[in-house]
């Protein structure tokens, strides 16, 4: 009997070479999100270009999550904030956001930093209970804009670290 090997979960630094799979690994996960929340105009500028620029600027405070060879995760950072969390649904629940801000936390330590903070939107369940989970304080919220389904909230999340 032949046995397939689970994949084995690396975490590394986003590198320049990186970007083409990481911004269309973003695309994807951004628009299945936001597309029943965001009209067409904002989604249209959304595109695997734009978010390739937007992650040259984070190299450096950024990391991705591969499972085996395939991209599972990715987070940035700016200051002592999670900018960007994702996970590709099929590897949710699997300890991979909580690697990814696992590795957010040791940054933030090295900086001096001993909050840190995130956000998403009101309608973003899965980060909603992640973050949660993780034992993390809703510390606010403000909204950002209404739509045809209804008012988004950005909620701001805190927690202590060492």
């Amino acid at each position: 009997m032949n046995v397939i090997p689970f994949p084995e979960l690396t975490i590394k630094p986003l590198q320049f070479e990186d970007l083409d799979e990481a911004a269309d690994f973003l695309y994807q996960n951004w628009q299945q999100l936001y597309k029943k929340h965001l009209n067409d105009n904002i989604l249209k500028q959304r595109t695997s270009s734009f978010f390739r620029e937007y992650l040259q600027r984070k190299i450096g405070i950024a990391w991705i999550a591969w499972m085996g060879k395939d991209l599972a995760g990715l987070l940035t950072v700016s200051s002592n904030c999670i900018d960007d969390l994702w996970v590709k649904p099929s590897y949710q629940r699997k300890k991979i956001g909580t690697k990814l801000v696992e590795q957010s936390i040791i940054h933030f330590n090295k900086r001096g930093f001993t909050t840190a903070q995130a956000g998403c939107e009101n309608f973003n369940r899965h980060a909603i209970a992640f973050f949660e989970a993780m034992e993390w304080k809703r510390i606010g919220s403000q909204a950002l804009y209404a739509t045809g389904n209804g008012d988004v909230d950005a909620l701001v999340y805190s927690i202590k670290i060492e």
